[in-house]
């Protein structure tokens, strides 16, 4: 199918679909094909949505992978801190790698902050944990996890640090081998947490939506 514009008052074309990325072509831009009666904008042919999608995307710095999908270029540190302090309470959709450990390093930063202002190394870790679990919950759910694996690792490793309060009360014997296990325990999930976190986003939408880094794999049809 070729298309007609009309770029600046003049009328320029033919032009085959693949074309239309790089001529200029806007949600507003008149259009037609065989078959239409009179140039319409761009916005109101269905037959150029996939278009001008694409050429959203590609305003926003997408580029194709050797499989022809849109790939988003990975945030930059205050990008994932902007898009994490706006979501810091957001349980619900799903975070790409990028954003994920951009904003760790920042809360972990933060963190250091309130240690170096309050003494006491819980309320470092009261910050650091509290603000962190909704982009984990929403990092796993970039990676298809329902995020019930994350709930498990903190009840480890709260039980460790209630079982290290005990120990500091009473001296049975057995509750150093219990602290040792719940230990041991604690670092496994925190191993198996942070394989989690460094894998890829998924490339189709889950049940928590599109993903944040591969664009419209299936909007359309090709």
């Amino acid at each position: 199918m070729e298309w007609y514009l009309i770029l600046q008052g003049r009328q320029c074309g033919p032009y085959q679909r693949g074309e239309l990325l790089s001529v200029g072509l806007s949600n507003d831009t008149p259009v037609w094909t065989e078959g239409m009666e009179t140039p319409l904008p761009a916005k109101d042919v269905g037959d150029l949505q996939r278009v001008l999608k694409e050429l959203s995307w590609m305003a926003r710095g997408a580029k194709t992978d050797s499989d022809g999908v849109y790939v988003m270029p990975r945030l930059s540190f205050l990008q994932a801190v902007n898009q994490g302090l706006g979501n810091l309470f957001n349980v619900k959709g799903r975070a790409r790698r990028s954003e994920y450990w951009w904003f760790s390093l920042f809360l972990f930063l933060l963190s250091g902050i309130v240690l170096g202002l309050v003494d006491g190394v819980v309320y470092e870790l009261l910050v650091f944990t509290g603000l962190s679990v909704p982009i984990e919950i929403r990092r796993l759910h970039d990676i298809g996890n329902n995020a019930k694996c994350l709930i498990y690792c903190y009840a480890l490793l709260t039980t460790t640090i209630v079982i290290g309060m005990l120990m500091r009360i009473y001296s049975f014997q057995w509750l150093g081998y219990l602290c040792i296990l719940f230990m041991a325990l604690t670092g496994g999930g925190a191993v198996y947490l942070i394989v989690q976190f460094v894998k890829n986003s998924e490339t189709e939408e889950n049940e928590w939506g599109p993903s944040p880094k591969y664009l419209g794999v299936h909007d359309f049809d090709m």
